[in-house]
């Protein structure tokens, strides 16, 4: 029919999301023009570690290794910009 029906289930009630195939395609097409996978090699105790660390501070790995990466970035640019 074009689409797909995901159910998520959580404590307290199930959502139901209904997942076009064109807007998939739209968003994978935009991902594919506008973003990049940034990856890093670790052990996997230390990933797991770290995994830990950002739940018990109630943030996600993603937000921490951006807000790294911008901090890096204001503090290094090459234009010498703040």
């Amino acid at each position: 029919m074009g689409f797909r029906r995901d159910i998520l289930l959580s404590k307290r009630k199930a959502v139901l999301f209904v997942i076009y195939e064109s807007q998939k395609r739209a968003s994978a097409k935009w991902d594919k023009e506008n973003m990049m996978i940034v990856g890093a090699k670790v052990r996997r105790e230390f990933a797991a570690e770290f995994k830990d660390a950002c739940k018990a501070a109630g943030t996600s790995p993603n937000a921490v290794i951006k807000k790294a990466m911008a901090d890096f970035i204001k503090s290094h640019r090459a234009d010498g910009a703040e």
